[in-house]
């Protein structure tokens, strides 16, 4: 049985879109790389750093989209031009 696989496209730095063959799996993105940091945005939480102070990071669920969607896009393609398929296997 072939693994289940998810692929995810970023674009200046950003998700854009998120694959998988498994429609039960649960995709959390943490990006720790958050500037100019306010809490008080719903999508932020605040965390403790090593040095004793904190930092804020981004946590949030990606939707995931059936993998048949991935036909004839540009994902599609840098999966081709890699040498991997965007089967399930």
């Amino acid at each position: 049985m072939p693994k289940p696989r998810v692929v995810i496209t970023m674009n200046g730095g950003l998700i854009q879109d998120a694959y998988s063959t498994n429609p039960d799996v649960e995709l959390i993105v943490v990006d720790l790389d958050t500037e100019d940091c306010d809490p008080k945005v719903i999508e932020l939480v605040e965390v403790a750093d090593a040095q004793g102070g904190s930092n804020c990071a981004f946590v949030g669920v990606q939707t995931l989209r059936p993998f048949e969607e991935l036909s004839g896009t540009d994902t599609q393609a840098a999966l081709a031009k890699a040498g991997l398929t965007h089967g399930s296997g």
